[in-house]
């Protein structure tokens, strides 16, 4: 005759993942259920994307201006002959606009992972 046992008890996954985001901010929305199976590449949550928004827009507009400040040095050395206060300040300009295409790439990579917060790899 088989016999059994009733008994109080709890049960632990085998793996447990823990989910964080990539960037910081407001959470908008949570697009999974604790203990479900994920896929690589699923929603699993929103971050209000406005503050990366913002910031990518400004780094546009950064941009823009060192592209006119280094035409603006560029013209100047031009006109008045190579002296050496005029091409250093050429070499700031492009110094500058490299860092300003430089954060606005950084800039749109973060408003890019607020908009799709997807799982980089499959669960368990």
């Amino acid at each position: 005759m088989p016999a059994s046992v009733l008994a109080p008890g709890q049960v632990e996954g085998v793996r447990e993942v823990e989910v964080r985001t990539r960037v910081t901010g407001i959470l908008q929305t949570v697009d999974f259920c604790e203990g479900a199976r994920v896929g690589a590449g699923d929603l699993l949550f929103r971050i209000d994307p406005a503050p990366y928004q913002a910031a990518a827009a400004l780094a546009r507009a950064q941009l823009a201006q060192e592209t006119a400040r280094l035409a603006q040095a560029r013209s100047e050395a031009g006109q008045l002959g190579p002296a050496e206060p005029l091409e250093a300040g050429r070499r700031l300009a492009e110094s500058r606009l490299v860092v300003a295409r430089l954060g606005l790439k950084r800039a749109a990579a973060h408003a890019d992972l607020c908009a799709r917060g997807r799982g980089p790899v499959a669960g368990p």
